[in-house]
């Protein structure tokens, strides 16, 4: 019986729903009241776990948002049930025969048409939950190497005819794509 079958079953997925979420509460920054000379006025304050992630979440060799309510709300819904395993198995196998066909055909396959992976991409964007479809063209980009940096910011284009509206329809690819310091990835070593 698998996992999620099991937590199912027994009862237990409220719980660890409820579990989870409260794990993640400490890292939460608190809204407080300025005292002194900004009395009265709402803060934010970010309490040691949350500076203690971002000091381990820090590296040279990647970028990531700063990790606000926002990545909060998005980690603690990892574990709905709209993330089963299975349904992103399907949507990733499809996304990668696409690009098969697209950027990588072989003889014996149809001529693809133009534009099927950033379609593929878009739909795939749409079926999954929140920011989880955001992060599968960022997944797609590191693990594809004819999915160019240019393919990303094209399809970021798909969201809005201004910066503005593709940072509210798609903060996570957005804030990616105009952070991102590289045009090209590093090839992995495929050495141990």
């Amino acid at each position: 019986m698998a996992f999620w079958d099991l937590v199912e079953s027994e009862g237990y997925r409220k719980p660890l729903e409820k579990a989870w979420e409260v794990a993640w509460e400490p890292f939460r920054p608190q809204k407080i009241v300025a005292e002194g000379d900004q009395a009265g006025k709402p803060q934010i304050r970010v309490g040691p776990e949350l500076r203690a992630l971002r000091r381990l979440l820090r590296a040279p060799s990647y970028v990531i948002p700063e990790l606000r309510d926002r990545e909060i709300d998005m980690f603690i819904s990892l574990i709905n049930r709209d993330y089963e395993r299975k349904r992103l198995e399907a949507i990733w196998v499809k996304l990668r025969q696409t690009y098969q066909q697209e950027m990588e055909p072989q003889a014996h396959h149809d001529e693809p048409r133009p534009g099927a992976l950033r379609d593929a991409v878009l739909d795939a964007m749409q079926s999954c939950p929140g920011a989880i479809g955001e992060l599968l063209p960022v997944l797609l980009y590191w693990n594809f190497p004819k999915v160019s940096f240019e393919f990303l910011v094209d399809l970021t284009k798909n969201f809005g005819f201004k910066q503005s509206q593709r940072q509210q329809r798609i903060p996570y690819l957005t804030w990616y794509v105009d952070n991102a310091k590289h045009s090209e990835r590093p090839v992995p070593s495929l050495q141990g």
